[in-house]
């Protein structure tokens, strides 16, 4: 397993990067500041340094030259601002095989990591890449090289990744009255999708959304018989969806990286109609009940109501029985949450202290280790998702087993 550092002086971006990284299997050490990572470099092996450029004290470029002094063969990217070509070119300079402009997406990040990481063990000598970016940078040409050959595709490691609440998140909303006329409603099936890493699910006027927190992306899709068909994607390059409702004209997405909640307008583009300040530091779903806004936080462990305000003002707060709540769900008579660890689905009374009746499993949950990433309910079924599974399944009431209940 690759081993790579993460400098960076500021812990949430450490977080999601890590976070990222181990979950397509590499190890990651952390570093706040220069000084750190070098005596990380000092005292163990690592096969790539991810670095921020703008770090308060020893800075990125400061880091960089000490490192070159010692290590001159190991990989580093370097981290850098929007537009920041005079600091991306100086880093190369000082021995950067290559540099991250803000925002960068989550494929870029993995693509430019293997990239590095699969030329040090075949070259380790060799550093075409950096100079390649250099040249380009100076506005020269540079010289044709010899044809790569195609890289056969890793096999996915089995994922022993247990969901960072960082990233667990479901979105929710229901569409009672078109159940009987899409086929909503049956038996136990899965539906197969195209992208492996849902963090919400919102049933909505015939239609399945999902959001996939590494792609960035919003799909939509219609149900038809066992297929899921996609009719539209949503793609959101400066967000990491943990979470989404649809209310009325709008989107609520709420971003755990961002600790936000964002409106966007519902068109073609899910233009950006505002943003807020979560309650909790890590919001991590969404779920609009015709009235109020519903959200969770997987630090703080709360659920939270809010008004729709120009504030999304924060009208109730409730203790969250779920550890890394990924899903929450209303109807008239009770509220549902769902954990992503522990894979327990609560049922709540609707009362002062959202006071839980019961608690259940699905026997499908307790096969793998992989997280529940998104839940929600629709007349006498379950929609749920697992990280790193392919697959929407749709579960019945009658599915569930009766973990514990209180009288």
């Amino acid at each position: 397993m690759s081993k790579i550092l993460v400098v960076d002086d500021e812990a949430d971006m450490r977080r999601a990067l890590k976070m990222v990284l181990s979950h397509n299997g590499y190890q990651v050490e952390e570093a706040p500041d220069g000084p750190t990572a070098l005596r990380l470099l000092e005292s163990g092996l690592m096969d790539l340094v991810l670095m921020d450029i703008r770090m308060p004290g020893m800075d990125g470029l400061q880091t960089l030259r000490r490192l070159r002094e010692t290590h001159k063969t190991i990989p580093v990217i370097m981290v850098t601002g929007y537009g920041s070509e005079e600091a991306a070119r100086e880093s190369l300079q000082f021995g950067a095989n290559h540099y991250l402009a803000k925002p960068f997406d989550n494929k870029q990040l993995l693509e430019a990591v293997q990239k590095l990481i699969v030329a040090r063990a075949g070259h380790p000598e060799k550093s075409l890449l950096r100079r390649e970016l250099l040249q380009k940078l100076m506005g020269t040409k540079t010289a044709p090289a010899a044809e790569e050959k195609p890289r056969e595709k890793e096999p996915r490691p089995a994922s022993k990744w247990k969901k960072n609440p960082v990233l667990a998140a479901a979105g929710l909303i229901a569409a009672v009255f078109l159940v009987w006329k899409i086929g909503l409603s049956g038996g136990n099936m899965n539906f197969s999708i195209p992208h492996s890493h849902a963090s919400g699910l919102v049933l909505h006027q015939g239609e399945i959304w999902v959001s996939d927190w590494f792609d960035q992306t919003i799909y939509r899709y219609q149900l038809g018989g066992r297929k899921l068909s996609l009719v539209k994607s949503y793609h959101l390059p400066d967000s990491h969806i943990t979470g989404f409702a649809i209310a009325g004209d709008y989107f609520y997405i709420c971003d755990s990286w961002k600790k936000q909640i964002s409106k966007r307008r519902f068109d073609e583009d899910l233009t950006l109609a505002g943003q807020y300040s979560s309650p909790g530091e890590q919001p991590s779903c969404l779920f609009w009940d015709g009235k109020y806004l519903w959200s969770a936080d997987s630090r703080g462990h709360r659920i939270y109501k809010h008004q729709m305000d120009n504030k999304l003002t924060v009208v109730e707060s409730f203790p969250s029985p779920a550890n890394a709540p990924v899903g929450i769900y209303k109807d008239e008579q009770y509220l549902w949450s769902a954990d992503a660890d522990t894979r327990i689905i609560y049922r709540h009374k609707l009362d002062s202290k959202l006071s839980v009746i019961a608690s259940y499993s699905l026997p499908d949950l307790d096969k793998g280790q992989q997280p529940l990433s998104a839940f929600t309910l629709l007349k006498q079924n379950l929609w749920l998702s697992r990280d790193g599974v392919s697959s929407i399944s749709r579960r019945s009431f009658g599915s569930l087993k009766l973990y514990t209940e209180k009288p």
